[in-house]
């Protein structure tokens, strides 16, 4: 490792000449042999939270340790927790069922940066891409050869193909969350239009196959009966293949989108239209499915539900919220159940079809399709518990305060008031988790209380939460203490936030791993690595400028849905204020599990024990007493 003086030799050149020393020999150091060996950028060191301890399930408190909380912080965290998850619920229970805040009716509260699928895409199963972010810099290094104001994410592959349909069930009961009439039958329909949109612009073709539901004059059948009296002959033979038994009634050679989904269920179509099997007749391209989808919302009146609700609830609009979480339910292996819950057909009727949202809804698929193919929208969905005002060694009292609300919900599967919560909490989030429970699979509440005991979803696959800049950049929805777009200037005598340290480090090397919980604490500027002088003296910003598509042998620049479309609702804000209570100081505290802090901790230490160049060693961190301390036992968070 350099000598301070060395350094300080350095600092003074850059100033005095403006040539940027530092980034040149950091350059050639990752390049020598005798330094450590090279680490995956994308990936943290490993951590192994094993602990020989009797006690190690249980966070235990001490005082004036650099990582244990102490009791006051534990009561605290707790208790307001406590205070500020139980107002939102209350919140929620105020809410009439089945009506949700507004914000649910205009989709692009999703969507701020994010870029459009590039035209025409490649028919491979991926899509490699990556994020360009604009750095300030001090005013010495503006002309400096060795600096450049731009950096790059690491790149990300989005999955555009798969070899099989999603299965669907129909429920035999009713369904976890109340679903607006036409629910089931909407989803399937739109499926097929995100689904044979994507192929197009592959520039690949798609058919129908042997495959379809018969349709039957009359039936006595009471449950899971689509009455299509007075649709087109077009339209009838559209849903008996969207519909058709046990299989998908249309396909393409080669891999299938992500919506391609199948019914493995019996429901019976009423038409006097007989389907006859035409080998030649060609399935409706997405824009001609769009306007099928409207003469169905028409023929059922499925439009808006205004009466006594909070927002209005359009048929159309849920089931194109829900098939957005088609992708995650793939790769979380979940299975939609869906409750066919049908209204009986009723013409051409006056109810007032949102015609002009639908058609908005098909013009932004190229948008909507690249945020749920992306691999790292978990950090968006479990983001809702994260929490600006802890530190990582506090993530157990929070989460064990969010637990204690939820545990009743969460055991009788009570969707709905959850979703309500999630919603008045972080509306650009809570969507995605409304979808989520739409589609129905019970084992997302085994997920959501696995979590929040362990910091994973389940078992063996590691977690899709960690806190992703891109996404955070893409929704306008902070997941992490690192997200913030500029840092002030401090004086000689001021003491920084260690999380400040951090975010200076993290802009110099945007690919690596992130962390949503900040350390506590702070430190002196005389204990920061030179290299970070300037920034910390003069301030610092930090700007998503575009995102890079990779198409064959071209790079296809995505300036995304706001700066394309002038459209992005501003005014959605979160309820992250933290409602404080009064402590009673004999009060019992249940005990509250320790991995949540420990494996928070160890993730924000593994990015704090690696400086500004690249060194790795535990006095990075600037926090004394580490050294054989107990939650570091077994930690390989020093390794290269």
């Amino acid at each position: 490792m350099q000598s301070r003086a060395h350094r300080l030799r350095q600092i003074q050149t850059w100033i005095e000449t403006g040539q940027n020393v530092l980034v040149s020999d950091y350059a050639t150091r990752a390049h020598r042999s005798d330094e450590l060996p090279s680490r995956d950028p994308n990936e943290p060191p490993a951590s192994d939270t094993t602990s020989d301890d009797s006690s190690c399930d249980v966070l235990i408190d001490a005082e004036d340790d650099p990582l244990v909380p102490s009791s006051a912080q534990i009561k605290r965290v707790y208790y307001d927790g406590q205070e500020t998850w139980s107002q939102l619920l209350e919140r929620a229970r105020r809410l009439p069922e089945g009506c949700y805040p507004s914000t649910l009716g205009n989709l692009c509260i999703l969507m701020k940066d994010v870029p459009a699928l590039p035209q025409p895409l490649p028919r491979s199963k991926g899509l490699w891409g990556w994020a360009v972010w604009e750095l300030s810099s001090p005013p010495h290094l503006a002309s400096s050869h060795h600096w450049s104001n731009t950096s790059s994410s690491a790149r990300q592959r989005f999955s555009l193909g798969f070899d099989k349909p999603l299965r669907c069930l129909v429920l035999a009961s009713q369904p976890q969350l109340p679903q607006p009439k036409g629910f089931s039958l909407l989803f399937f329909c739109w499926s097929y239009i995100f689904s044979v949109r994507l192929l197009e612009f592959q520039t690949r073709n798609f058919r129908y196959t042997q495959s379809f539901r018969q349709t039957v004059p009359t039936t006595t059948a009471t449950d899971c009966v689509v009455d299509l009296t007075g649709a087109s002959d077009k339209l009838v033979r559209w849903l008996s293949a969207v519909l058709a038994p046990s299989t998908m009634g249309w396909s393409a050679q080669g891999p299938l989108p992500a919506w391609a989904v199948y019914l493995d269920a019996d429901i019976v179509l009423i038409s006097s239209h007989r389907i006859v099997y035409d080998p030649k007749e060609a399935p409706p391209s997405a824009s001609e499915a769009i306007e099928l989808l409207i003469e169905l919302c028409t023929l059922f009146g499925l439009a808006p539900a205004t009466q006594s609700c909070v927002g209005p609830l359009m048929p159309s609009t849920v089931a194109f919220l829900a098939v957005l979480s088609i992708p995650f339910y793939r790769s979380s292996s979940f299975t939609p159940r869906l409750s066919f819950c049908l209204p009986n057909c009723r013409g051409p009727t006056t109810a007032q079809v949102d015609v002009i949202s639908i058609q908005q809804h098909f013009a932004d698929l190229p948008y909507y399709m690249t945020v749920c193919l992306s691999n790292f929208l978990g950090s968006s969905i479990w983001s809702i518990f994260w929490q600006p005002d802890i530190s990582c060694n506090l993530v157990s009292p929070w989460y064990a305060s969010i637990f204690y609300i939820l545990e009743p919900f969460l055991k009788t599967r009570n969707a709905e008031t959850i979703a309500k919560i999630f919603l008045i909490r972080r509306p650009r989030v809570g969507l995605w988790w409304l979808g989520i429970f739409l589609l129905g699979d019970p084992a997302i509440f085994d997920w959501v209380e696995r979590f929040l005991e362990t910091l994973e979803e389940r078992y063996g696959y590691g977690s899709t939460s960690k806190p992703d800049l891109v996404m955070s950049a893409w929704s306008g929805v902070s997941q992490s203490f690192l997200d913030r777009a500029e840092a002030r200037a401090y004086l000689e005598s001021e003491d920084i936030p260690r999380s400040e340290i951090l975010w200076h480090r993290h802009n110099l090397q945007l690919s690596r791993s992130t962390t949503a919980w900040p350390p506590p604490g702070t430190t002196k500027i005389q204990n920061v690595e030179l290299e970070l002088w300037p920034f910390l003296q003069q301030g610092s910003s930090r700007d998503y400028l575009h995102w890079v598509w990779l198409v064959r042998d071209r790079q296809d620049i995505q300036y995304g849905f706001h700066r394309d479309t002038g459209r992005f609702v501003q005014d959605v804000p979160d309820q992250l204020g933290l409602i404080r209570v009064a402590r009673e100081q004999n009060r019992e505290i249940l005990k509250i599990k320790v991995t949540p802090s420990k494996e928070a901790t160890l993730r924000t230490l593994a990015l704090g024990v690696e400086d500004a160049v690249g060194d790795i060693h535990i006095s990075n961190a600037y926090l004394d007493g580490l050294e054989g301390h107990r939650w570091l036992k077994h930690w390989r968070g020093l390794e290269s």
